[in-house]
């Protein structure tokens, strides 16, 4: 299946982010994988732990796009987690959160329709002061 992902489709990184689809990176070889397990309830934002990881993985598939890569973020239905990551990874090539979350809208009809998402999108940081933390921490690694 990851072979079939690189050969075929060029995907050079894949990011699962449904909790309750998180099958092991062995299963696609030849693809760098993430897990990011989110829950999709639209009641709860991002916990400060899940805020901290979905910055980090938008920002390595920003990274990845960046140099000439090419990443597939799913969830169980494309449309709400996956939407979150690739926002935030937009946000890392220069949008705001609400451009980026007007962005994945616009790109696919049901998308981010989680209110506490966009929200959350909406309201993140400044993104050189995001971007400056998360240097910071790789470099205190």
């Amino acid at each position: 299946m990851g072979a079939r992902l690189r050969e075929r489709h060029g995907i050079t990184l894949l990011v699962l982010a449904a909790k309750e689809f998180q099958p092991p990176a062995e299963k696609f070889p030849g693809v760098r994988v993430l897990h990011i397990p989110l829950d999709d309830d639209p009641r709860k934002p991002p916990t400060e732990a899940e805020s901290k990881a979905i910055h980090e993985v938008g920002h390595e598939v920003a990274r990845e796009v960046k140099r000439g890569g090419t990443a597939l973020v799913t969830c169980a239905a494309g449309l709400n987690r996956s939407g979150l990551v690739s926002a935030t990874a937009l946000r890392f090539l220069g949008m705001t959160g609400r451009a980026a979350a007007d962005f994945v809208q616009a790109a696919r009809e049901g998308a981010l329709s989680n209110p506490s998402f966009y929200e959350w999108l909406s309201q993140l940081p400044a993104l050189g002061a995001v971007t400056r933390e998360l240097g910071m921490r790789r470099r205190r690694r």
